[in-house]
């Protein structure tokens, strides 16, 4: 192992704090063990085990927090004593320095670090504050994804337009090839460079214990979590915001400020002429809306330092007014709508920041931070559905971008109004969502929608009501106290009558598909961008669809290749709710290729299926039964039971694929349920979309 990046130094307090660290996080790992052998027999073992860990738990945030309330002065002593503000530009940043300080840089590790700070807290730098950032062997001491990712944003972040990054990791691509080709003296050489590395013993324990297989508890911090190749290190760092990322060699960087390789400790070690680390570097995009307009970042950079100025001396207006026009020079920036917004709010000027706001959202709508803002505008203007529900859509997409999920992965000044927004979720989620129904119960009687209340609250968490059948799985919605049956053969006869008699024009439509492929896409949202294999299976695995409905809207391309069926389709009585269904096509699935297995949304609607054209070696299973499809035959299945679908011939299988309610439910309950998850949709789109 290289040196760890965050060591004790020589401060005998701090070694025993580490000792003492490592000891506790033995002692958590081996009692957690202990408790989950035990299970509810602990209860007898050990007096409140429950109130004793909770005890302990708030011990450790009491710490925490004593910590963290002591970090803004701590911040301050150290900013005076490196000769910088909060907004000092044109930085270079070398962190995870360890011993190895860069003369005209600020070099940052933990202590005794000469600018003492933990990555994980965020960077304590404004954005665009930086001109070059140099980072050697600390990467791989953050969990992937979510750590990494998150420090990756904010070295993004905090680099200004066109600063540049130079990122140093372990090169596992480079101990695998060693590992396949059984190099001894690879591993050997490694030991002579890093003590903690043993160079001799099995290569794989060697190989897997530097990409960060298993580390052991007490050294969890120091130890690698995690081993980069190009491929996935590149991919990381485009998913964090970086363009123009490249791949390096040691001291061969294209800034000459960055050919700084030497200043590590452990980025020049190799073996055979060729070095154990991988050099990459990225840089920071300027805005193409600016180019188009004549302007520079620098131009409108500087009108945004002076707002962040005004902000900070308690000058909304000010600081507005300068950012009005920052967004005239760059009028496609997000950002800059963004802070106008936040500036706009704090100035009290709640009509024109709500305006900002939605501009800055249709500009850009997955930031995270633009809908926590405007849920905290709403929830000012007495809003509150649209509040939580702005808060809500926050929330789920930064989490999804491995965001907010910890005081580590939320930016310190954005960690309060983070907070807030989680606790008015967590608070008014539930009796919001739930208020949808009061006047279908109204409208309908309580006893009516029993069901639907019962589904809403599974949904919600307020009062489980599983499936009766174990075998079910909705990932959405599950409605009890419906029949449960992987096949509901005899249910929708008029429905399978009708379609069994529009069966010889359907198939000629297809046929003809199958020949033109025009209107023909991917059936999978996303196909052309997301790996596919976790859903298909098959050597050249293609599953497409002619769409004549999707996601509750008509599709014209079905119309236009499909006339006679797309006619038929409007007569029939269809599941209609705004944004979800109809959902109806042509489903084409490749030769060889495997749907695998998966369950449905909601058990509220069935699944029929219309055999069109159907080679032989073409087969259904759904809840462990097994169907070939037959020309002209019409299936009715509920697909929240495990379904999997697979095509053995050389020839392409189509069906008509379509959406029913389930044949239980009454008129009234239809409703309901269609009102709700309407409603629901409604809130996760975010108020306005």
């Amino acid at each position: 192992m290289p040196p760890a990046p965050f060591s004790a130094g020589s401060d005998p307090s701090a070694a025993l704090n580490a000792r003492l660290l490592a000891e506790l996080a033995r002692e958590i790992y081996a009692l957690s063990g202990d408790l989950r052998a035990f299970g509810p027999d602990a209860q007898g073992a050990v007096e409140t085990p429950e109130a004793r860990l909770a005890a302990l738990l708030a011990e450790v945030r009491s710490m925490r927090s004593a910590l963290a309330a002591a970090r803004p002065a701590w911040l301050s002593r150290q900013r005076d004593a490196v000769g910088v503000s909060a907004e000092t530009r044109e930085l270079k940043l070398h962190i995870g320095c360890g011993g190895h300080a860069l003369p005209g840089w600020i070099n940052l590790d933990v202590h005794p670090a000469p600018f003492c700070w933990n990555v994980l807290w965020g960077l304590p730098f404004a954005d665009g504050a930086a001109s070059h950032v140099f980072v050697s062997h600390l990467l791989e001491h953050l969990f992937f994804p979510g750590e990494a990712l998150a420090f990756l944003r904010e070295l993004k972040r905090t680099l200004g337009p066109g600063g540049r990054l130079r990122l140093i990791v372990p090169d596992v691509a480079a101990l695998i090839d060693a590992y396949v080709r059984e190099d001894r003296a690879f591993f050997a050489a490694r030991g002579a460079h890093w003590p903690g590395a043993r160079g001799d013993g099995p290569l794989l324990a060697q190989f897997l214990n530097y990409a960060g297989a298993g580390p052991e508890p007490g050294y969890f911090f120091e130890a690698h979590k995690f081993g980069y190749d190009f491929e996935t290190l590149r991919d990381l760092l485009e998913r964090a915001g970086f363009s123009s990322v490249t791949r390096s060699a040691y001291m061969q960087s294209e800034d000459p400020d960055l050919r700084v390789d030497e200043a590590s400790a452990v980025a020049g070690a190799g073996h055979a002429g060729a070095k154990y680390s991988l050099f990459v570097e990225a840089r920071v995009a300027g805005s193409s809306a600016q180019a188009t307009r004549g302007t520079t970042d620098s131009e409108h950079g500087d009108l945004v330092q002076a707002a962040r100025a005004e902000m900070q001396a308690k000058r909304p207006r000010e600081a507005a007014a300068l950012l009005q026009e920052a967004r005239r020079l760059a009028p496609g920036n997000a950002h800059l709508a963004r802070s106008h917004g936040v500036a706009l709010l704090a100035a009290g000027d709640e009509d024109a920041a709500e305006q900002a706001l939605r501009e800055a959202l249709r500009l850009d709508p997955d930031l995270p931070a633009t809908h926590l803002h405007l849920g905290r505008l709403l929830e000012r203007r007495g809003r509150a559905w649209d509040a939580v529900s702005a808060y809500f859509r926050a929330i789920t997409k930064a989490q999804s971008r491995e965001l907010w999920l910890n005081e580590a992965t939320t930016p310190t000044w954005l960690q309060a109004d983070v907070l807030h927004a989680m606790q008015q979720v967590r608070e008014q989620r539930v009796p919001l969502l739930m208020a949808l129904l009061e006047p279908l119960e109204a409208e309908h009687g309580t006893k009516a929608m029993l069901r639907v209340r019962a589904a809403l609250s599974n949904y919600l968490g307020v009062e489980p009501h599983p499936p009766a059948d174990p075998r079910q799985a909705p990932r959405f919605l599950h409605v009890p106290g419906l029949q449960a049956r992987p096949w509901l053969d005899n249910t929708h006869g008029e429905l399978s009558s009708r379609l069994q008699a529009h069966f010889p024009c359907a198939r000629e439509e297809a046929l003809d598909l199958l020949e033109s492929r025009l209107g023909l896409q991917p059936f999978l949202e996303g196909a052309e961008t997301v790996d596919l294999s976790p859903y298909l299976g098959g050597a050249q695995a293609r599953w497409d669809a002619l769409f004549f409905y999707r996601h509750g809207l008509a599709v014209p391309a079905g119309a236009a290749a499909a006339p006679g069926t797309s006619a038929f389709l409007k007569d029939l009585p269809l599941v209609r709710i705004p944004g979800h269904a109809p959902e109806i096509c042509f489903s084409v699935l490749a030769p060889g290729t495997h749907i695998k297995p998966h369950h449905g949304v909601t058990n509220a609607r069935v699944v029929v299926h219309l055999g069109l054209v159907i080679p032989d070696g073409c087969r259904l299973t759904v809840g462990g039964e097994t169907r070939p499809w037959r020309e002209g035959e019409t299936w009715v299945f509920d697909d929240t039971f495990l379904h999997e679908a697979i095509n053995e011939s050389d020839a392409p299988r189509v069906i008509l694929l379509m959406d029913a309610w389930h044949p239980e439910l009454d008129a009234a309950e239809r409703q309901a349920l269609t009102s709700i998850i309407e409603g629901i949709g409604e809130f996760h789109r975010g108020p306005g979309a």
